[in-house]
């Protein structure tokens, strides 16, 4: 069992040695930047903008990405963002905002700072 968990617990570092050459547990920030230190307004337009940007491609659009590409993330990525909302909406008490409070600190990071799009698999 404690071999498992090892197991578990290193993949960032594998799948980081693998596809990044480099061993590291927390991958490097490449996403794109709120300037915090700005006008109320300016940071507010970022941050919609960004959002605006990252629910496209959480429904399968990259505005670069060839035609198989957009054929396979529009085949998988409304299918996984739907069932994520589906499921917020059936679950009952206590386990609805438990669900909610996940979602809100997996997504909200993400969509600020992420640069991923869907597929994230390799060809």
């Amino acid at each position: 069992m404690g071999l498992l968990a090892c197991l578990l617990i290193s993949l960032p570092v594998i799948h980081n040695s693998i596809f990044g050459d480099e061993i590291r547990f927390f991958a490097l920030n490449r996403g794109t930047l709120i300037h915090w230190d700005r006008d109320f307004d300016e940071v507010f337009f970022q941050v919609a903008s960004v959002v605006w940007w990252k629910l496209k491609t959480y429904f399968g659009y990259w505005s670069s990405a060839d035609s198989v590409r957009t054929l396979l993330a529009l085949m998988f990525a409304p299918l996984g963002s739907v069932l994520i909302l589906y499921l917020l909406f059936i679950i009952k008490g206590i386990n609805r905002w438990l669900y909610f409070l996940m979602i809100t600190v997996v997504a909200g990071p993400t969509m600020l700072y992420g640069w991923g799009y869907f597929p994230r698999f390799v060809f």
